[in-house]
């Protein structure tokens, strides 16, 4: 697996070389070849793996926001979303916007500007642990707050007859929440899946278990591509098709396992042939795009109330881990590899009704470095941040007085 690493990662340094006019010399051609000797165990294995506990895992960081460096459009002004003098500054504040400029991608994605308008007399309530249902104070100008409560997780219920763009709340869970049952399916790759336990489907059901009882199912097969899930596979009839019909929330990680087999049968020796799989690397992006949307859609026919999320990886390649197989180039290997990301991010959002679990905004290079356990895969805490960033892109607030998150939200809907 880390000789694929090492050939992801040049592919993108050694076009960022040529493109700059630079030459990929001896240095890269030497550690194309250092990498035949690097052998370990597959990280991404069958599904029957076990995988010892993490007793080295960091102390968990998830209070606060870690993002990335912000990637919105030059040509948009960021509105102000902070808490006019009308709401408490404690306040759990929501700013509900009508996106006319329609940029919204995810909750680290939604850049504003004068197309866009704050959003009035829109229906927003908090549910909280214990069956409580909070009404907001109208803070004017789209802004709705709410004070008063208790430590833990709760979740917004947003009733706007609009299609969201933002993707950051759901629609089905706030119901479920309300008639005492969530089930919760999650399939795909190694994300979910492998690594040490608890993993972030477990831990999200401990987090959701306050507001009403939670059947977890964990279907995801390590090392699978999004071919293996595509709705003419026995992994969509058997494992996950008898599950959908009542699922409430529908959470899949894909697409990492068909990169890596480009990359494992590629053999970079020279700027040009690192440009020719640059090229396999866009039309495979297309390819599995186009799996992702296909199996999105035969999901939504099955369970279409649902609410259906998808990670967006991290920019692994900014990671100490990718660090030793990349060495000096390493800056412009993660600045090409978020270039490719944000396009990703940009075509997926189009889809309507599918929300984003925006990794790649999320975590900046130190809280990615405390969240990986190898290469590719999450420590304790790890899985715990990436739980609580599935809540949060379902509407989660999480009230802690050392570690918040989720204290203010922006969500975009279609004129």
């Amino acid at each position: 697996m880390r000789s694929a690493l090492l050939s992801v990662s040049l592919v993108f340094a050694l076009t960022a070389c040529d493109s700059s006019g630079g030459t990929a010399g001896t240095t890269i051609q030497d550690a194309v070849d250092a990498s035949d000797d690097v052998t370990v165990a597959d990280g991404i294995v069958g599904e029957d793996t076990a995988v010892a506990e993490d007793s080295a895992a960091p102390t968990d960081t998830a209070g606060g926001d870690t993002r990335a460096t912000d990637t919105t459009a030059a040509d948009t002004v960021e509105a102000d979303t902070g808490a006019p003098p009308s709401c408490p500054d404690d306040a759990v504040i929501v700013y509900l916007y009508s996106d006319g400029n329609g940029a919204s991608t995810s909750w680290y994605d939604q850049p504003q500007g004068g197309d866009d308008t704050p959003l009035t007399g829109a229906g927003v309530r908090l549910l909280s642990p214990g069956g409580a249902s909070h009404d907001p104070l109208d803070c004017g100008a789209g802004r709705y707050g709410f004070t008063g409560l208790g430590a833990g997780w709760h979740t917004l219920a947003v009733d706007v007859e609009r299609e969201s763009t933002s993707n950051n709340h759901g629609r089905r869970l706030p119901e479920a929440i309300g008639e005492g049952a969530v089930k919760m399916v999650t399939f795909g790759d190694s994300i979910p899946h492998y690594g040490p336990t608890p993993w972030f489907p477990e831990q999200l059901t401990t987090m959701l278990t306050p507001l009403a009882t939670v059947d977890n199912v964990n279907i995801a097969i390590p090392g699978s591509r999004t071919t293996d899930w595509l709705p003419t596979t026995g992994n969509y009839a058997n494992k996950l098709s008898p599950e959908l019909g009542d699922a409430d929330v529908i959470v899949f990680s894909l697409g990492g396992n068909d990169l890596m087999d480009l990359a494992f049968e590629a053999n970079i020796g020279s700027v040009d042939e690192a440009l020719e799989l640059l090229d396999e690397l866009d039309a495979e992006l297309v390819d599995i795009e186009t799996n992702l949307v296909t199996i999105y859609e035969a999901i939504r026919t099955v369970a279409p109330d649902a609410d259906v999320l998808w990670f967006l990886y991290p920019n692994y390649a900014m990671s100490d881990e990718w660090a030793q197989y990349i060495g000096s180039y390493q800056e412009l290997a993660a600045t090409l590899m978020e270039s490719k990301l944000v396009e990703v991010r940009d075509r997926m959002a189009d889809n309507d009704g599918l929300m984003i679990a925006d990794m790649l905004g999320s975590l900046d290079k130190p809280a990615l470095d405390s969240f990986l356990w190898d290469e590719l895969h999450l420590n304790v805490a790890g899985s715990r941040y990436y739980a609580e960033e599935v809540f949060m892109t379902l509407g989660g607030v999480f009230i802690d007085p050392s570690a918040p998150r989720g204290l203010e939200r922006k969500m975009g809907f279609l004129p």
